[in-house]
């Protein structure tokens, strides 16, 4: 029953197995019942969706695949499936017939009205009589007992032991369950324009090839199944009903749910669904389908890449006050869509569209010039109080100018109705270049008075990630790692990494290891070594012929996005990975290729938090900034976008004019926080 059952075949049996079916159906286990109605309606579904006689074909096959899934009613299948063989063998197929579903009982609970009876074949042989179904056997345990690396891996390594108890001497909370699930998104890969065609969202307990796992919350009741938010977005297609559905998930099974779509613009279309529990966001999955205009036009759609396992540690963590969601056209590569998302009430903001813009250039393009500006504001330190001041104001009309130019309307005025109820904002969107960090809101009232509010990085705890598999909700961590090249013309570098080899200082039970400084040996350490806390301090190596892999300059070459082929998460912890890049007068150019970075260690290696500058900054603010960021979040323990702020702040105090307060970029989950565990 593994191999794929051919639509024909399956049509010639489909009465008898549904007639079958019902009058088992009483004896079957509740749990089984429970996902044989699901299969049918599912099947159903398909077939009245069905446009030709292979569509009709193939929704058979699939309930006949799915029925062989289920031990209990395999051996009930496979007898009709070693008849419909028989048949296909002899060239004897029934003729396609649409009007299947008015014989067959709406559910399977229903008696049927007739029970279908398959002709003989020539030689005068019925079908093989229908076993009884085997008797209940007991269900199997619920998914809520995760696998044993996961169980490791909550308690920080796998060798590590489990503490006994807390220091009162009660016994630690245990660790709330989570079940871990594979979303898919199963359609037609081809379909034409206007015609209805049935998107199935699933969360399937076994991995498919290039997927990635959700970590979902367990409830602590067990009639309670926990549930997730699915947010659809198909630019290309009209969504019959709402797009956002909820998803009942099993314990003990797949979990699906069906959507309808009407393609309404020919070409690839992009299929996207968004996860959310509880208002934080999970991951999402994505799907391409190519839509045509008359029949027999093939095109070839494009593989998704892998995306790195979103393995959670922990539930229950606070989601963000708001989630401002940010795509990127596929086509065009230029309009941005926006969306905007809180679980509070007094936000109010459930996956509400927030209007579009239209860049003139790519993120990239547009950006260059700009950065180069930021990283002279880095370089020179003003001379005089009149060129600090209007060194400061360029600064601050940048923002203004980012908040005019890339900010639609409809954003804007959410921002003037909530900023006072705010202080978390997740930022996720689809690409790594744009400063939104750096935008500064202003208005005009009514009597044509200037507002001026400060740079949205001063207001909020802001934290970004790159759409895909979703943060890690905390960080666990015993170890440091320092990268350094051992020859440098940076002044403060030594100065870092001194302060870095006393980081257990800050937080008892951290262990700062010896820096490296080969690349070789870095390159290990992310692919294959215990990376934890990685902090790399050097001298950035910008390419602009190749952005996206621009290197850092150690012993022996530079270090580039492309040399790290890691994943982590599931039984290997997701680092931390701070690159704190400083400029040397080396390079006239102003960007660091951060956005390389953030693509290569966030959405594909799956770290669990990444820091870096989007341009060049000041050697001694570098420093400061370390310094106050690690003992914000180790020493103080604070959650990492705000002990980050916390970091930003004290740069702006210290050289208010100096663009590097503004320069660095943090993503993660803005609620996490560092919990440091025995060390291995």
């Amino acid at each position: 029953m593994t191999k794929r059952i051919p639509p024909s075949w399956a049509l010639t049996v489909i009465e008898a197995i549904i007639g079958s079916l019902c009058d088992a159906y009483d004896s079957l286990p509740a749990e089984l019942r429970s996902r044989l109605d699901h299969r049918y309606a599912r099947f159903r579904a398909a077939y009245a969706d069905a446009a030709s006689a292979t569509a009709r074909g193939q929704a058979a096959a699939r309930l006949l695949s799915d029925l062989a899934q289920e031990p209990v009613l395999r051996a009930m299948v496979d007898a009709w499936i070693a008849h419909a063989r028989a048949r296909a063998a002899r060239n004897d197929l029934l003729s396609d017939d649409p009007s299947l579903l008015d014989r067959l009982p709406p559910r399977l609970q229903s008696p049927p009205t007739a029970t279908a009876a398959l002709p003989e074949l020539s030689d005068g042989r019925g079908p093989a009589p229908l076993p009884a179904p085997p008797a209940a056997a007991a269900p199997p345990p619920l998914a809520a007992a995760e696998p044993p690396a996961v169980r490791r891996f909550w308690r920080g390594f796998e060798s590590a032991p489990a503490p006994a108890a807390t220091r009162s001497g009660a016994t630690p909370a245990a660790t709330p369950a989570l079940l871990l699930r594979y979303p898919q998104l199963d359609c037609q890969e081809q379909v034409l324009i206007g015609q209805r065609m049935s998107l199935y969202i699933q969360l399937l307990t076994s991995a498919p090839p290039g997927t990635s796992a959700l970590a979902i919350a367990d409830t602590d009741t067990p009639e309670r199944l926990p549930e997730l938010e699915a947010v659809v977005r198909a630019r290309g297609f009209e969504i019959e009903g709402s797009d956002t559905r909820t998803l009942t998930v099993r314990r003990d099974g797949d979990t699906e749910e069906r959507v309808v779509l009407i393609p309404r613009r020919s070409g690839e279309q992009e299929i996207r669904v968004a996860f959310y529990q509880q208002g934080r966001y999970l991951g999402e999955v994505r799907r391409v389908v190519l839509v045509v205009e008359q029949p027999g036009v093939m095109g070839m759609v494009v593989a998704q890449p892998a995306s790195p396992p979103a393995i959670a540690l922990r539930s229950g963590l606070t989601p963000p006050d708001v989630d401002v969601r940010i795509m990127l056209d596929r086509h065009d590569q230029r309009t941005l869509y926006f969306e905007a998302h809180a679980i509070s009430e007094t936000v109010g903001y459930n996956h509400a569209p927030m209007g579009q813009i239209t860049l003139q250039k790519t993120p990239f393009e547009l950006f260059q010039s700009i950065y180069g500006e930021l990283t002279s504001f880095a370089r020179v330190t003003p001379s005089t109080p009149d060129e600090a001041t209007a060194q400061q104001r360029r600064l601050e009309r940048l923002g203004n100018q980012l908040w005019s130019d890339l900010f639609p309307p409809e954003l804007q005025q959410a921002y003037w109705r909530i900023r006072d109820r705010v202080r978390t904002v997740q930022i996720t969107s689809d690409e790594p270049w744009i400063p939104w960090e750096l935008a500064k809101p202003f208005r005009f009232d009514e009597q044509g008075r200037r507002i001026d509010e400060p740079f949205l990085c001063e207001q909020f705890d802001i934290a970004r990630w790159l759409a895909g598999p979703g943060p890690a909700d905390q960080v666990l961590v015993s170890r440091l790692r320092a990268i350094a090249p051992t020859v440098t013309n940076l002044p403060s570098l030594q100065a870092e990494l001194q302060f870095l080899e006393r980081i257990g200082q800050l937080r008892s039970g951290l262990v700062a290891d010896p820096p490296y400084s080969d690349v070789l040996r870095v390159v290990d350490l992310l692919e294959n070594g215990n990376a934890q806390i990685v902090h790399i301090a050097a001298h950035g190596n910008f390419d602009a012929s190749m952005p996206d892999n621009s290197g850092i300059l150690l012993d022996g070459g530079a270090l580039r996005p492309s040399d790290i082929v890691a994943l982590f998460g599931g039984a290997r912890p997701r680092p931390l990975i701070f690159i704190n890049d400083c400029y040397g007068a080396q390079a006239a150019f102003g960007l660091t290729g951060l956005g390389g970075w953030a693509e290569r260690l966030v959405r594909r290696a799956g770290v669990a938090a990444f820091i870096g500058a989007a341009w060049e900054v000041n050697d001694r603010l570098a420093l400061l900034f370390a310094q106050a960021f690690y003992e914000a979040l180790l020493r103080d323990g604070r959650p990492l976008a705000e002990a980050f702020r916390q970091a930003r702040l004290r740069l702006r105090d210290a050289a208010p004019a100096n663009s590097t307060w503004l320069a660095y970029v943090l993503y993660a989950d803005p609620n996490a926080c560092v919990e440091v565990v025995p060390a291995v």
